[in-house]
């Protein structure tokens, strides 16, 4: 599925963290999720939940979670964007006590299905662990880079 409103840096395609903020031009105040066109679907509630982490304050599950990192956000949004193009993916996403975020997945509904889950740390570096029938089978940590190259080869 392609998603002709996301812009693409360069032909790496790499979606800078300027491109994952999904700013509207300046000027335009409205939603920045409508103005690209979100309106409904995985997608659109999935950047929303990343959208809503950003306004969690100190200790916002009562148990010392930190506010969540920009650069988590950012990478967070820039995942989201490139998952979107994966028309079986309907990720899972949840803020981590840590100040980072969690998207996971899994390829198909099959019990045996591999389960996908990328952690972005506040500073927006990324991990990604890949588990089957509860046993890890890949948890490695990910470059800016490596992110749109696991997810296009899904």
């Amino acid at each position: 599925m392609s998603h002709p409103y996301v812009p693409i840096s360069s032909s790496t395609a790499v979606i800078t963290s300027a491109e994952a903020e999904l700013r509207p031009p300046a000027g335009i105040t409205t939603d920045p999720l409508a103005y690209y066109g979100f309106s409904e679907g995985w997608l659109f509630h999935a950047l929303r939940r990343v959208y809503e982490f950003g306004g969690l304050q100190e200790n916002w599950d009562r148990e010392g979670g930190e506010i969540i990192g920009a650069g988590a956000q950012a990478a967070a949004r820039g995942a989201l964007l490139r998952l979107g193009r994966v028309e079986q993916c309907s990720p899972t996403v949840y803020p981590l006590n840590s100040g980072g975020i969690l998207i996971e997945w899994k390829k198909d509904d099959t019990a045996s299905a591999n389960l996908f889950q990328i952690e972005f740390a506040p500073d927006g570096s990324a991990e990604l662990t890949v588990t089957r029938d509860g046993r890890i089978i890949f948890d490695h940590p990910l470059s800016e880079h490596q992110i749109p190259q696991v997810v296009d080869n899904l």
